[in-house]
């Protein structure tokens, strides 16, 4: 039992107890460490004090004078409600990989035989899914094991993060979107689409799309790009989301990824305003996402500069996707990109697990690997999602540094997550 001391709570704090688990988290020498790292010395001999403390504390619960002081408590009208019992578990967390993990920078395979080696050694780890591979490759994922576990709606420039940057209305960053264009036959059900026709691919010798304050040409809104608070845009949006949900169920693919578009407040853009276009086109095509059985997912995007979606806050997403109530139209959560603007990130997913589709993780700062070189807890973070029986994918979506070993960085990401 425990006494709390009163105080405000803002409107976005978490009102109930979170759930706890009934063991204690596991040693900090039994972790997986960062690309093959060592833990530190010091760090163990504090997690030791701590557990120490606890049986300490546990001990005076169970002691006369204990009993007594809870007693007195009572006694005096305060009272406590028991901790709501975790999420019984049905199986370990689903993970999936996104390209960039194997280093190179390209967000999808431009080769089969990148295809190949790449799906070898995540299936050889443990991996169940693959992010953004181009439906050419998808036979290659299932001789694997691996689900294409993310698709674009249409096709998409994949050869860097400028291409992600770029699609969800964001100023690209120069030298980020350079890499190779989608293999032909990008997206299958659209056909091939060059690159520098694609929404987000950066024109010869350029940066990716700008937008208000962009660092690069503005191209003309493509609804490719699926930004969907352009209404302007809706009906041939439309005809491509209809059109990728059928080729998702065909494929076994679970989930379509969408954005909502930048904010241009010159433009007349508010967030109320993208959120009534949004929820305008999600709502057309919602009903044949449930018949198929397929998400349509939202992506989660900072307000950093270079990103400059509206679900800059995870309440207008989540706000979204209640109005749109539907068990397949969701969020994807990116972990970095809600960390970088809001952090908080535990009680984030424990208030909002309902609404979420999928899952990216990255380290912060940098956008790295998930070693000890970042600033989150992926440890905490994985049980987290874990207690909550989370049923879909968690994807890793980090750029290896350059002087880490990549199968070695994405052996410690599995291990964090395989629970």
């Amino acid at each position: 039992m425990a006494l709390m001391i009163g105080r405000t709570i803002s409107h976005y704090e978490i009102t109930e107890k979170p759930a706890t688990r009934g063991a204690m988290a596991e040693p900090l020498l039994d972790r997986p460490r960062a690309c093959g790292e060592k833990p530190l010395k010091e760090q163990a001999r504090k997690e030791e004090i701590m557990q120490r403390s606890i049986m300490q504390r546990r001990d005076f619960l169970k002691s006369a004078a204990g009993a007594g002081y809870l007693a007195s408590a009572m006694a005096q009208g305060q009272q406590t409600s028991p901790a709501a019992p975790p999420a019984t578990r049905t199986a370990k967390l689903k993970q999936s990989v996104v390209n960039v993990v194997f280093g190179g920078g390209a967000y999808a395979p431009r080769s089969a035989e990148e295809a190949e080696k790449n799906c070898k050694l995540a299936a050889s780890i443990g991996f169940q899914g693959y992010d953004f591979a181009d439906p050419a490759y998808w036979p290659i994922l299932k001789n694997y094991g691996l689900v294409p576990a993310m698709i674009y709606a249409a096709p998409q420039n994949t050869g860097g993060g400028g291409g992600r940057a770029a699609a969800a209305g964001a100023a690209g960053a120069p030298g980020r979107a350079q890499g190779a264009a989608a293999a032909p036959g990008a997206q299958g059900a659209q056909g091939a689409q060059a690159a520098s026709g694609a929404q987000g691919a950066a024109p010869a010798g350029g940066a990716a799309r700008g937008g208000a304050g962009g660092r690069g040409p503005a191209r003309p809104p493509q609804a490719s790009a699926m930004n969907l608070n352009n209404p302007a845009l809706h009906d041939e949006q439309e005809k491509l989301l209809h059109a990728a949900i059928d080729q998702a169920a065909a494929g076994g693919v679970p989930g379509i990824i969408v954005f909502s578009g930048a904010i241009v407040s010159s433009d007349g853009m508010t967030p109320e305003v993208a959120a009534d276009n949004c929820f305008a086109i999600l709502n057309r095509v919602k009903a044949h996402a449930e018949d198929k059985g397929i998400d349509l997912s939202m992506e989660y995007l900072s307000n950093n500069g270079e990103y400059l979606g509206p679900v800059g806050h995870l309440a207008w997403g989540t706000d979204l996707m209640k109005r749109v109530n539907s068990p397949h139209v969701g969020i994807l959560l990116d972990l970095w990109h809600l960390q970088v603007t809001e952090g908080d990130i535990v009680r984030h997913i424990r208030q909002n697990i309902q609404w979420i589709n999928h899952i990216h993780t990255a380290g912060e700062p940098g956008r790295n690997q998930l070693d000890d070189n970042q600033e989150l807890n992926y440890h905490f973070i994985a049980r987290a999602i874990a207690d909550l029986n989370f049923q879909k994918f968690v994807a890793h979506e980090y750029s290896p540094t350059k002087d880490a070993d990549p199968a070695a960085c994405l052996k410690q990401a599995f291990g964090i997550f395989n629970i």
